[in-house]
């Protein structure tokens, strides 16, 4: 402890004259941290008291092992028991996504229907090292309607905003609420969405780019009341981003 009552926990290796010495920016920064009262110890950060604790805006995120049991998960602000922890998770589809991925690293996932958050989700994963080895995974599902509502905000008043998925479905217009939540057990996508080409014609060639994978395009195609438009896309990592103008 120093004179003036703080901690050192990390100092220089070393001076700008040592032979291998570097010059980095660096500043003090200090925080809060808990101390056992009779010890004087530190007590340290506890990451699955902050993974519960935390405020994340998420509709779920769990741990997953390498051989698919959950370890933990939180829906919302609920914790589920472990009797409810499912021991399944290697048939999911980011399973093998999440262990191809290098430490520190993390990757988006389709949109799929959420069977915990009972809504249509992008989940992000991301490997955990345990002893040097991937042995389990974060997993965390974000709510598409988040999405919607950021991309939706002021927009020109001759354009709307699509968000589709790679398959072509409409999981978002800027004109009109798409319902996202559960219904019953329905699970496909084309049992919630319409397909781009119901309120657009000639995107033929649009839904063609997107299920290769096309990062981005034009083209020109109607309305639904036979209005010529300009219909351009982006992909966006997990869906593409479609305005159309007139």
């Amino acid at each position: 402890m120093r004179a003036d009552g703080l901690y050192e926990t990390a100092a220089p290796n070393g001076t700008v004259t040592s032979a291998n010495g570097k010059i980095y920016p660096f500043k003090e920064h200090t925080s809060n941290t808990a101390m056992h009262n009779e010890t004087q110890q530190f007590i340290p950060f506890n990451v699955s008291k902050y993974f519960f604790t935390g405020k994340f805006d998420v509709a779920e995120m769990c741990i997953i092992d390498e051989n698919g049991i959950e370890h933990s998960r939180i829906t919302g602000s609920e914790i589920a028991p472990n009797d409810d922890l499912s021991t399944e998770e290697a048939s999911a589809p980011f399973f093998n996504q999440a262990f191809e991925l290098n430490p520190k690293q993390s990757a988006s996932t389709s949109i799929y229907m959420s069977p915990d958050a009972l809504t249509w989700v992008v989940a992000y994963v991301s490997p955990l090292l345990i002893d040097g080895k991937k042995s389990a995974f974060a997993h965390y599902e974000h709510g598409l309607a988040k999405f919607r509502d950021l991309a939706n905000k002021s927009l020109p008043s001759d354009v709307y905003l699509l968000m589709v998925s790679p398959d072509g479905y409409v999981f978002s217009d800027s004109r009109k609420d798409i319902p996202l939540a559960a219904q019953g057990e329905k699970e496909a996508e084309s049992d919630y969405f319409a397909s781009l080409d119901k309120g657009l014609k000639g995107v033929e060639s649009v839904l063609s780019d997107m299920k290769a994978g096309k990062s981005s395009g034009v083209v020109n195609a109607r309305d639904d009341q036979g209005n010529t438009v300009e219909v351009a896309y982006e992909n966006v990592d997990s869906w593409y981003v479609v305005a159309v103008s007139k």
